[in-house]
């Protein structure tokens, strides 16, 4: 009897398993031009919503000054998206909005609550069942002495899309 009941609770795990979709899980970090060092040091991007979000509906987006220095945004933050596939990383296209011309200035944070601004990006997929990984990417540069200077900051931030 108890040979039956470890069985059976095996069995159960087994299947469960099997029957949840896995969520992929990223190597390596695609190509966006920018060094390592430049990622995740200055700025902090998070979503607010959470790490588990529904396939194609817009995904909120905080942006965070966390360095000592002022950082100069593009009204899209710069943003780029790369889906992970077994080939690796490939950009996905957001869907198309109107931005504005120019750009803003986004002050290093004294941990209020005030301190960050938002965005949104709206990645687009055709039907699918698989969960998706989405590295979503936003890039400034750092204003320095009255004006933009050559050093690139950026930041991401990883979600899971779901049904």
């Amino acid at each position: 009897m108890k040979k039956l009941s470890l069985l059976a609770a095996a069995l159960v795990v087994a299947t469960s398993a099997c029957t949840k979709a896995s969520v992929p899980t990223a190597e390596g970090m695609p190509d966006i031009g920018l060094p390592a060092e430049a990622l995740n040091t200055q700025i902090r991007v998070w979503s607010p919503d959470g790490k588990v979000l529904k396939i194609n509906m817009p995904i909120s987006l905080a942006v965070q000054v966390v360095g000592s220095e002022e950082v100069i945004f593009p009204r899209d933050f710069g943003n780029r998206m790369f889906r992970y596939t077994d080939e690796g990383w490939v950009e996905v296209e957001n869907v198309p909005t109107d931005w504005g011309e120019g750009f803003f200035l986004l002050s290093p944070s004294n941990g209020g609550p005030g301190d960050w601004t938002s965005t949104r990006v709206f990645p687009w997929f055709e039907q699918t069942d698989e969960p998706i990984l989405l590295r979503v990417f936003v890039e400034g540069k750092v204003y320095r002495q009255d004006e933009m200077t050559d050093d690139p900051v950026g930041g991401y931030v990883d979600v899971t899309l779901k049904r």
